[in-house]
Order: structure tokens, then C-alpha cells, then sequence
């Protein structure tokens, strides 16, 4: 519990499951509607935009912008909040 605790996500700790069950299911069903068809893709590109930010782009031009940090990223008209992520497609 300590390592979660005292690190960049420590905000995940709650011994109460009630508090934050809806928001991590709403999050799953989020990413996993994204996944859906990705599972055969290659990976085109991983790349650190900042320390706290990536980006990785699938064959198919799908891409998912996650963002580690504390406070907002924003580039190129995205903006990804702290601690979440944006997902998109580009054209091919």
C-alpha cells in the first residue's frame, strides 16, 4: 500500500471501493471500446512527448495520448487532463 501511496498514483488509494468503483468502471469501458479490433495491430510509434506524457500510434492511424502528470497537457488543440488520457484517429 505505501509504494501506491507515495507515488504519482496515489490518488488510486482508497480502502473504500465504493468511492471510486464507478469512475474505474467507467474508465475500462472507455479504454476497452477503443481497444476493440486493435488487438492484431502493430504499434507504429511510442513516443515521449513530455516525462509525463505519451503517445502511441496503431497501424490503423488510431492513437491514445496518456497522461502521467499532475497538471493538464495540451498541444495541437488536445487537451488531456491530469491522470487521463484522449484517444483518436488520423486520417491514412
Amino acid at each position: 500500500a505505501d509504494k501506491v501511496l507515495y507515488s504519482r498514483n496515489d490518488n488510486l488509494y482508497n480502502a473504500q471501493a465504493d468511492q471510486w468503483m464507478d469512475m474505474a468502471k467507467e474508465s475500462y469501458t472507455k479504454y476497452a471500446d477503443f481497444m476493440k479490433g486493435k488487438q492484431n495491430l502493430l504499434i507504429e510509434d511510442h513516443t515521449y512527448l513530455t516525462k509525463d506524457v505519451t503517445r502511441t500510434v496503431y497501424e490503423d492511424g488510431s492513437y491514445v495520448i496518456v497522461n502521467y502528470g499532475k497538471t493538464a497537457y495540451t498541444a495541437d488543440g488536445v487537451t488531456v487532463e491530469p491522470i487521463s488520457y484522449v484517444t483518436g484517429k488520423e486520417a491514412k
